[in-house]
């Protein structure tokens, strides 16, 4: 059965309180967090530190009574600051848009600034090199900066990349750690080129670097035929765009100048045969616990990266969580059906129900922006399963909705 840990702490600061949350946030442990905020408000505590470090586990329905609880306290003067999520936690936070409205820190002392105001400045680009050759990927540092000039720690959105000249891959970088993104940098030129990061969100801020693109090739002509830096499979390209090899599952990008330029190796070699599992079970929130610990074990065991892991797990929690809410109204005599097909490439899930027919996919597509604003609590699982698969299918197979969840990325 899920369990919700929350112990208050004093602070430094006399008149902020420490709120560590540990275990599972979801909709049967949620009505314990919301009890204790309210009670600390009412008792006039409203500068809350709410410690997520160990949280192991937010679904859609905890992501909304975080945002709910929100304003009450902002409405006295006060706040809500999340700290130390994990980069799990804080990659959910990024989908569904919360990180430009909740408050997150890094740490209490990053907190305990932002309640005695530290502002941010501006974003420092630092290249290795000032003269990349254009196409080949180099180092980039982007800090951003407070006021004094040092890290803003608590700084962890993205930032979109522009270049004055050519083009620039990635466009947009990003989650930062401590104030700080490192990666690749692909820019195309040739000359000057000024290359300008600007935060996505608030607060706005920006920074530029003019650094010399060299090129010694002619710009190529479309249609154009290219080799993947991975396994050497030619294709035929009619833009200069990134692409996915079908044979290695390579990721490559091809500028004007017909560069290839890996951005993630593939895997070659023959799967292995696919791995199948099936849990029916009631339709009892608090079972969902057991669910989600099945799946991650079963996926554990045939060696799949920790990300895809973890997008599976709340992908297939947010169906099943659907199932028994609305197709089955939470009546715990009706049946869940779940299909887990793992295999070198990915993995899928199908989750079946025999209640009326429904297609979630033809709800009205969640506008994060207009969501956050009016702080709705609910409606975010179709977004988050859309968000975190690569693609996400519903048909009726007789008396069975079956929603299907697939993941690209197999084992290690």
């Amino acid at each position: 059965m899920p369990s919700l840990g929350l112990q208050e702490e004093e602070c430094a600061q006399p008149d902020v309180t420490v709120v560590k949350v540990a275990g599972t946030f979801d909709v049967s442990t949620l009505p314990q967090f919301e009890a204790l905020l309210r009670r600390l408000r009412e008792t006039g505590h409203i500068k809350i530190m709410v410690d997520l470090s160990r949280l192991d586990y937010i679904s859609s329905s905890g992501l909304g009574s975080f945002l709910g609880t929100v304003d009450p306290f902002r409405a006295m003067g006060g706040d809500l600051i999340f700290v130390r999520l994990s980069e799990r936690i804080k990659k959910i936070f990024k989908v569904v848009g919360f990180t430009r409205v909740l408050t997150i820190m890094d740490d209490e002392e990053e907190a305990l600034r932002h309640f005695r105001g530290r502002p941010l400045a501006q974003m420092l680009l630092v290249p290795s090199t000032n003269a990349p050759h254009s196409g080949e990927a180099f180092e980039l540092e982007v800090l951003a900066a407070d006021g004094r000039g040092g890290a803003f720690e608590s700084f962890d959105g993205e930032a979109s990349l522009r270049a004055s000249t050519g083009m620039v891959s990635p466009a947009q970088i990003g989650p930062f750690t401590a104030g700080v993104w490192r990666g690749k940098v692909v820019l195309t030129g040739p000359g000057p080129t000024g290359l300008r990061a600007i935060s996505i969100g608030d607060p706005k801020v920006s920074g530029e670097v003019v650094v010399q693109v060299e090129e010694t090739k002619l710009p190529a002509v479309l249609p154009l035929t290219v080799a993947c830096p991975g396994c050497g499979l030619k294709i035929e390209i009619h833009a200069f765009n990134v692409y996915r090899c079908n044979a290695c599952n390579e990721i490559y990008f091809v500028d004007k100048w017909a560069h290839t330029i890996s951005l993630k190796k593939g895997r070659q070699g023959e799967p292995p045969p696919p791995k199948l599992f099936t849990l029916n079970f009631p339709a009892d929130v608090n079972l969902l616990a057991a669910v989600r610990a099945f799946l991650v074990s079963a996926l554990q065991e045939y060696g799949y990266e920790q990300d895809v892991i973890n997008d599976l797990e709340m992908a297939a929690d947010e169906a099943v969580t659907n199932v028994v809410e609305h197709a089955y109204q939470f009546d715990s005599r009706k049946t869940v059906f779940v299909e887990f097909k793992l295999e070198k490439s990915g993995a899928q899930v199908k989750v079946k129900d025999n209640g009326k027919a429904f297609n979630p996919l033809q709800v009205q597509p969640v506008n994060l922006d207009a969501h956050v604003a009016e702080r709705r609590t609910g409606g975010l699982g179709v977004h988050l399963m859309q968000s975190l698969m690569d693609s996400v299918d519903y048909r009726r197979e007789g008396d069975f909705n079956v929603l299907t969840l697939a993941k690209q990325g197999g084992p290690k």
